[in-house]
C-alpha cells in the first residue's frame, strides 16, 4: 500500500511504522485501510503520516497512564490468556481502554475474556466496547 504514495510520504510513513512493534503496525494498518475503504481522502500520504503520528502519540499517552493495580492484573491476564494487549492492539484502543474508569475497564476485559473464543477481530471488538463504555446511552 505504501508503494502508491509519493516517495517523501512513503519514507515518512516507513519511519513512523518502524517505531511501532510489528503486531501494532499491522493492527494500525488494518484500521487505516478500513477507514480508507469507507472515506474519501484527498492527500493520502499526508493523511497516512498524520494517522501514524496519532498512533505513536496514543502509544506514548497509554504508557504514561497510571493504571490501577486491579486493572493492571486484568490486562496481564488478557495478555497471558489471549495474547492481546498493548503489543497487539491499535494504540488508540489500548489508550482509551486504560483511560476508562477502573470498573468500566474491568467490565470490558471480563466481557472480552468471556467471549474470546467467538471474537474474530479483537481490536474492533475492544474499540466498539470501549466507545460504548466511554459514551453511555
Amino acid at each position: 500500500a505504501l508503494d502508491a504514495l509519493e516517495e517523501g510520504a512513503r519514507e515518512a510513513a516507513r519511519r513512523v511504522l518502524a517505531e511501532l512493534p510489528l503486531r501494532v503496525a499491522i493492527a494500525v494498518a488494518d484500521d487505516l485501510a478500513g477507514y480508507l475503504s469507507r472515506n474519501s481522502v484527498g492527500d493520502v500520504g499526508a493523511w497516512l503520516c498524520a494517522a501514524l503520528r496519532d498512533a505513536l502519540r496514543a502509544r506514548d499517552e497509554a504508557a504514561r497512564e497510571s493504571i490501577p493495580a486491579g486493572l493492571r492484573l486484568a490486562l496481564k491476564k488478557l495478555e497471558t490468556d489471549c495474547d492481546v494487549g498493548a503489543h497487539s492492539l491499535p494504540p488508540q484502543v489500548y489508550r482509551d481502554l486504560v483511560r476508562l474508569p477502573e470498573a468500566s475497564a474491568l467490565t470490558c476485559v471480563d466481557q472480552f475474556l468471556a467471549g474470546f473464543s467467538s471474537i474474530t477481530n479483537h481490536g474492533a471488538w475492544l474499540k466498539a466496547k470501549v466507545r460504548e463504555l466511554k459514551e453511555p446511552a
